[in-house]
This record gives structure tokens, sequence and C-alpha cells, in this order.
């Protein structure tokens, strides 16, 4: 047997055991998170792609306009894809509100359906079990 290999089976029998020590827990939302969710109860869609206006007209017809119609077409097409990207950085902020600054794992609808079923919303953290015989469990809690 080659020694490097033993070190790694070793290793990896040493990870399962310790993933197996990892224990789940269910975590009530607080009332700071219901609220933001029944705020923004559901995530913005991404909207339809649809083509340009000067690439739906096509080059023929758009030859056959006059100049400052075209101009006025392709403003009208960056303008459009100026309120895409606003969109998309307007959608990306919102996730990241909810996701890093408020700490909801689960998306609004769903935790509005807990908490209007239930009365309270959870959801499900990772503990090991050196932490939760500790008593240290909510320093440690990692998110799932």
């Amino acid at each position: 047997m080659d020694p490097p290999s033993e070190g790694r089976s070793e290793t990896s029998s040493f990870d399962k055991k310790k993933k197996k020590k990892k224990k789940k827990k269910k975590v009530r939302y607080t009332q700071e998170q219901i609220l933001y969710c029944i705020g923004n109860p559901e995530e913005l869609p991404e909207r339809r792609d649809t083509p340009k206006l000067t690439e739906a007209l096509g080059a023929e017809l758009l030859a056959k306009l006059p100049p400052d119609l075209v101009a006025h077409l392709r403003a009208m097409d960056d303008a459009k894809e100026e309120g895409k990207a606003r969109r998309k950085a307007l959608i990306e902020e919102l996730r990241h509100e909810r996701e890093v600054i408020y700490n909801i794992r689960d998306k609004p609808e769903d935790v509005l359906k807990q908490y209007y079923a239930k009365g309270y919303a959870e959801y499900e953290v990772i503990i090991d079990d050196d932490d939760y015989e500790d008593g240290d469990q909510g320093s440690r809690a990692a998110a799932h």
C-alpha cells in the first residue's frame, strides 16, 4: 500500500464522521423578516426579451424612413436596453437585500405561505453535535 493513499482514506473517513455529527434544526423567522416578506411578497419576474425595433423593421424599411425617425427609433432601443439593465440591477439588489441583509433563505411567497398557515415561518440550519452539546449553537449554526 502506498502511504499517501492511506492518508486519503483516513481523511475521507474522518470527513464522513464529521458529516454525520451535523444535525438540522428548525429556526423561526423573526417578525422583521416576516414584515419584509409582507412588504415584498414576490420576486420581480424577468421580462420577456423582445427584439429591438430597428431589428424588427429590417434594414430595407429603415433605409426608406427619414433619418430623424431612424435616430428616434434607435434612441428608443437604447432606452429599452438601459431599462433592462436597471431592472436586472434592481432584481439583484432586492435578492441581495433579502438573502444577505434580512437573512431570508426562502422565497417570500413560501415564507408567507407558512406564516399564514401556521402563524409563523421556519427555516433549517445545520448544527454540529459538538456545538449542540456545548450550548453554543447560535454562534456556530450554519445556514442550509
